[in-house]
Parts: structure tokens; C-alpha cells; sequence
């Protein structure tokens, strides 16, 4: 038979709630006050398997931004289906769609298998890890809830629907370039013969090459000429004056020509 999972009405779980807030204490790891008058009722889930109740949980207000959930569990028969699970999430959307922030549970020291669940389900421990599980005692977990994911907007109607869902359905052919490949592979054939022929071929008599390179007259004339264009920035450096201190030139003052006459010819200056 199909599995059913959904959340309840609250007004089964309200009384229970209530019996279990008339008396408020104090949790042993968070130190928060439990809250005895809840702004919000209380909410439960239940997965049933045609009319047979398989699974199921509630959440009771435990302060202003934060539900406890309580009485988690699955039928023997179906345990190992992920059952629990499923309450635990419907619990956290009904909790977050009351909105409330933060989840908050315990569980037994002898309950390894409720404690993998709550720690795969992304729930915080509030303990000490270290310590054994009968030392811990109580085993509580915390959990904030995330806001809900904005709805996504509605599908086109008509003619544009059949339009999207068809280019949604059409199948994506990735680009192929054949040539490129090709190419791409000549080359690298051709660097990969280079390569081989510059360091395996002995006509490149590679040993005199270095022995040429690396021999006390080059080494020298390379050293000398290093230190004279050193020697000689530093001259330059030292023995050169900067733009602005240089004197001013006279320039030769123009010739006017004379009254009536030309540039070249002679006549009396003003």
C-alpha cells in the first residue's frame, strides 16, 4: 500500500502539549526557561500506510521563536525506511510556516540510532561529544530553521506553454569541432618531434654547447661587461643635472627691416 505522510490538526496535540508545559523547568544544557503558556498551539504528523499508523511526532511550543519536538517514533515493521525522517521534515515545515525559527530536541543515551538521525538531519549537538553516552544523560539538539523558498512564478498558459515545454523538451546537441581536435593533435605531434629532436639529436652537440657556455673566459667577459654597464649607469647618474638647472641660452634678437624696405635690404634700425 502507498505511504501517507502529512500534518494533523493541532487540536489532538494541544492537550498533551499542555499537560507537558503545566510544569516548567529548566533545560540542562541551553538554560532556557521552557515556556508554560504558548503563544501558538501545538502541531503533530503522521505517515500511515492505508488505514494503519506507521510513523509519527508533534512539536509543542518551547519559547517565542522555537518548537520541541516530541514522541518521534516508527512501527517495528517499518523501521529502517527513513519514516522518521519524513515526520521530522514535515514537522520542521509546519513549525517554520507557524513561524518559528529554531527547533529544539532530546533524546536518550541509548538511543544511537535517534541520535544519527537528528545529526543527519543537520541538527546541532548540545553536548559534549567526547563524553560517553551514559555520562551525557540526556542527549539535547538544536536546529535552525531556514526561511522557505520563494514559489516558484506559474507556467505560461496556451500556446506559449506548449511552445516552452517544447523547447524545454527538445533534446541539447553539444557543439562538435572535429578540425579543432585534428589540429589541436597535429600540433602537439609536431612540439613532441621538436622536443625530442632538440635534446636527443647529437648533432646539437649539447656538452660542447654548455662546456662553451659555461667556460671561465665566457664567464669572465660576461661578469666585466656586467660591471661596466653598471660603472657607467652610475657615472651617467652621478655626472648628469637635471633639465631645470641648466642655464638659459640668449636667444639673438630679430633684425626689424628698415622703412620701406625689405628683410634684406639695409636701413636704418628702430
Amino acid at each position: 500500500m502507498p505511504l501517507r505522510c502529512s500534518p494533523t490538526s493541532s487540536a489532538s496535540t494541544t492537550n498533551a502539549t499542555a499537560t507537558t508545559s503545566a510544569n516548567p523547568r529548566r533545560s540542562r544544557s541551553t538554560g532556557t526557561r521552557r515556556s508554560s503558556s504558548p503563544r501558538r498551539s501545538a502541531g503533530s504528523s503522521c505517515c500511515t500506510r492505508g488505514d494503519q499508523l506507521v510513523a509519527g511526532g508533534a512539536f509543542k511550543p518551547f519559547d517565542e521563536q522555537t518548537v520541541e519536538l516530541k514522541r518521534i517514533w516508527t512501527a517495528p515493521s517499518e523501521r529502517g525506511r527513513g519514516l522518521a525522517a519524513e515526520v521530522v521534515r514535515e514537522l520542521e515545515s509546519e513549525a517554520r510556516g507557524r513561524g518559528y525559527s529554531r527547533v529544539y530536541l532530546t533524546t536518550g543515551p541509548r538511543q544511537p540510532e535517534a541520535v544519527r538521525l537528528y545529526r543527519r538531519l543537520g541538527y546541532t549537538p548540545l553536548y559534549d561529544l567526547t563524553l560517553p553516552a551514559e555520562e551525557v544523560g540526556i542527549h539535547p539538539f538544536e536546529k535552525a530553521l531556514t526561511p522557505a523558498a520563494p514559489a516558484a512564478p506559474a507556467a505560461p498558459t496556451g500556446t506559449g506553454a506548449s511552445a516552452v515545454a517544447a523547447a524545454r523538451d527538445r533534446p541539447v546537441v553539444p557543439l562538435r569541432h572535429p578540425l579543432r581536435w585534428v589540429t589541436a593533435a597535429l600540433v602537439l605531434v609536431v612540439l613532441l618531434n621538436l622536443a625530442q629532436t632538440l635534446f636527443t639529436n647529437p648533432s646539437w652537440e649539447w656538452p660542447r654547447v654548455g662546456k662553451w657556455l659555461f667556460s671561465p673566459a665566457i664567464l669572465t667577459g660576461l661578469q666585466l661587461t656586467l660591471v661596466a654597464t653598471a660603472l657607467s649607469a652610475v657615472i651617467s647618474f652621478a655626472g648628469g643635472s637635471p633639465a631645470g638647472d641648466r642655464p638659459a641660452v640668449p636667444q639673438p634678437r630679430p633684425v626689424e627691416p628698415g622703412v620701406g624696405g625689405t628683410s634684406g635690404s639695409s636701413g636704418r634700425c628702430r
